[in-house]
């Protein structure tokens, strides 16, 4: 027999179960967490990084312009009940290393709505003594980094104080579902939220979806003399990442299941950092984490056509520090007071 009750049940405290469980705590809804803790997390090993023009094209991330209020209120918001820093605002410093490139570079910054992020002749001093010489420097501009790291520690601290967190391993095999509700051990719910990351793939609700890991390696380096704030967009990403050290990666491995690092990569990281950087670096650690990709890149939103009270918020990907605010929002409007789900997203679009 149940022993407590809650509205809703939330598997994972990665950055959709993070972001979700604020949004219902802020609401004065009851629910709980369960979580055993980030091990491999992909969130847990991110230099939560985010950037507004991406990829070879320079193209603006998908619906940045809605993303951005959404993600500086709620990571603030973390500040201030947590009182820890949390968002940092940055610039990225794009390697132009051709002629070319730096003139594709000045015509996408001339283009309606590229103002805001893209600045033509930036200033890289605090960058270019440590690189072997390039051609030009671009600057995308509004851009941040998350500090995960810290962010996932507090509010689990947060959670655990409040009685909030459920401190084990979630198993699917012991969700019982009646018409009444749904049990989980001495608990009872009215709904459950599945965010676990890369580990939907072994979810029997939604297992069928077109969802892979994508393993990404990193290297935590120091390089002597090195106090620049900024990201260095060379090949590979190099951001601040904590004090003196830098996160440097990020390479993507497809269809990935062992969330190791491995020999192989850190070599090649390590030969494209020699590369780039003219000082000879140390490295402090490795890190890897596997993190949750759809084939059209779009999130998985929504609830289970056959049990509306079982929904996901999953597939996140690469970008998930920015997608996740704007989307939790989505998600938490559509449950509690019932605007739909954007297509785009919504996860029946593969069920």
């Amino acid at each position: 027999m149940s022993t407590t009750t809650s509205n809703t049940l939330i598997v994972g405290q990665g950055m959709a179960g993070t972001l979700m469980a604020r949004r219902l705590e802020r609401a004065g809804l009851s629910f709980q967490i369960i979580d055993r803790g980030h091990g491999h997390s992909s969130t847990a090993v991110a230099a939560g990084i985010i950037n507004p023009v991406t990829g070879r094209h320079m193209v603006k991330s998908w619906r940045f312009d809605d993303l951005l209020p959404e993600l500086i209120a709620a990571y603030r918001d973390f500040e201030a009940l947590l009182g820890i820093p949390i968002l940092n605002p940055t610039r990225v410093l794009r390697v132009l290393p051709s002629v070319s490139e730096e003139n594709k570079w000045h015509l996408q910054a001339g283009k309606e709505g590229y103002a805001p992020y893209l600045r033509s002749f930036p200033d890289a001093r605090e960058v270019a003594p440590h690189l072997k010489p390039v051609h030009a420097f671009g600057e995308i501009q509004n851009a941040f980094t998350v500090n995960w790291p810290d962010l996932l520690s507090a509010y689990r601290a947060h959670l655990e104080k409040a009685g909030k967190l459920i401190n084990e391993t979630f198993d699917h095999g012991r969700l019982v579902r009646t018409p009444k509700n749904l049990t989980y051990g001495p608990h009872s719910y009215g709904s459950i939220i599945f965010c676990e990351g890369a580990g939907v793939r072994t979810n029997p609700f939604f297992s069928n979806l077109p969802l892979e890991g994508a393993k990404g390696e990193v290297l935590l380096i120091r390089i002597p003399g090195a106090s620049f704030r900024c990201i260095i967009k060379h090949r590979l990403l190099i951001a601040p990442w904590q004090d003196d050290i830098y996160w440097a990666g990020s390479n993507y491995e497809r269809g990935a299941t062992d969330p190791r690092p491995t020999e192989k990569t850190r070599a090649r990281l390590l030969d494209s950092l020699r590369e780039i950087l003219l000082e000879e670096l140390e490295i402090t650690g490795h890190l890897a984490g596997i993190r949750p990709t759809v084939s059209d890149r779009r999130p998985l939103i929504g609830r289970h056509p056959d049990d509306p009270r079982v929904v996901l918020f999953n597939g996140l990907g690469t970008k998930g520090s920015s997608l996740a605010p704007f989307w939790s929002a989505h998600l938490f409007d559509h449950l509690f007071s019932g605007t739909p789900i954007d297509p785009e997203v919504d996860c029946r679009r593969f069920l």
